[in-house]
């Protein structure tokens, strides 16, 4: 009987060492997962990220191309992360003005996007350096809306403008503003891009500005 006892508990902890051992390979396989997951989510926003600087260069140097383009590949994006059953929102505020002469009004043409996914409660742009310096409110914007306005700058030489854009919505708020370098001679395109992504693990965001000269002396 002794025997029998020594030969079931030896069996009793072999089985407790195997199912161990197979506990531990499957919280292994389970940490493994959720990293492999992860990773994908991660390659799939830079995959996203780094399309965006793309869009506004293959639209033949128009300005009005290069603001519909982005914004219609923003569209692109969020349904097609959307059938995948991820979530992609964005907010952009896109420049533009036509070449520069020395001491001559010249428009800086904005268009703001907003696919928050949520309505903008309160949105402002201000447009500093500028003679006068000026600003536009927005309040109650619908998500997926684009709104269109314009500022005035005259310059003898080359100089810096920056554009404040602050916007907030009930879930969320943001303060940001970006460089609009002005040559003579030159037209620009500028675009603020705030982007967000919520994949199956993970969620990632990035702010960025592309600059493209349109037009050169």
């Amino acid at each position: 009987m002794k025997g029998q006892m020594f030969l079931i508990i030896g069996i009793l902890f072999v089985l407790f060492l195997i199912l161990l051992r197979n506990g531990l390979n499957l919280v292994t396989i389970l940490k493994n997962q959720q990293t492999l997951e992860e990773n994908i989510d991660r390659l799939e926003f830079d995959n996203i990220r780094s399309e965006f600087p793309n869009v506004p260069i293959i639209s033949f140097n128009d300005s009005i191309n290069m603001t519909n383009n982005t914004i219609n590949f923003t569209r692109y994006v969020q349904l097609i992360e959307l059938s995948k059953g991820l979530t992609f929102n964005s907010f952009s505020v896109q420049t533009a003005f036509p070449n520069v002469t020395a001491s001559v009004n010249t428009n800086l043409n904005v268009t703001v996007f907003n696919l928050l996914g949520e309505q903008i409660s309160f949105l402002n742009l201000t447009f500093t350096n500028a003679t006068p310096p000026a600003q536009t409110t927005y309040s109650n914007v619908p998500d997926n809306t684009t709104l269109y306005t314009s500022f005035t700058f005259n310059t003898a030489s080359s100089i810096n403008y920056t554009l404040y854009v602050t916007w907030n919505t009930t879930t969320r708020s943001s303060a940001e503003s970006f460089t609009i370098p002005v040559e003579i001679s030159r037209s620009k395109y500028v675009g603020f891009f705030d982007l967000q992504f919520q994949g199956k693990l993970s969620s990632h965001r990035d702010k960025f500005v592309v600059t493209d000269t349109i037009q050169k002396p």
